[in-house]
């Protein structure tokens, strides 16, 4: 077997094959548009600037599981923004290495690439912030 290929396997897949590879991986049967996000957030160590190398799929499987058994512990559900944004916390903050000189930590870059993937789920359609419990939506 000619493991070489394997080594680079990571940049000549999709973002679909990876999607299926982490649905398959993980058989959580989450939704896959959130499925998608993760592994976006994944793809996105690859070329962030102040990381020097990003991580493989298999951070993107670790943070699914992760925050399956997150939300189990507490009562949650795996999608939900803080619970997944702190499984790719810990799942990739171990898989990705910042450049020399950068201050940041591979933590608070992971917190920015999650935030920036799934803004949208801590707002509106109209990228308001959402109301408090109980006010008065327009229509």
């Amino acid at each position: 077997r000619d493991w070489s290929s394997d080594v680079c396997s990571s940049d000549l897949q999709s973002l679909d094959d990876e999607v299926a590879i982490v649905r398959h991986s993980t058989a959580t049967g989450l939704d896959t548009e959130w499925v998608r996000g993760v592994v976006e957030v994944t793809r996105a160590t690859r070329t962030h600037p102040e990381l020097r190398s990003g991580s493989s799929v298999r951070g993107a499987i670790d943070t699914v599981m992760v925050a399956t058994e997150l939300a189990s512990m507490r009562g949650s559900t795996s999608t939900l923004h803080d619970c997944g944004k702190d499984a790719a916390i810990v799942s990739l903050s171990g898989r990705v290495r910042t450049r020399e000189g950068v201050a940041r930590t591979a933590e608070s870059i992971i917190e920015e690439l999650w935030d920036r993937q799934f803004a949208s789920n801590t707002s509106d359609s109209e990228g308001k912030a959402n109301a408090p419990t109980g006010a008065p939506r327009k229509h």
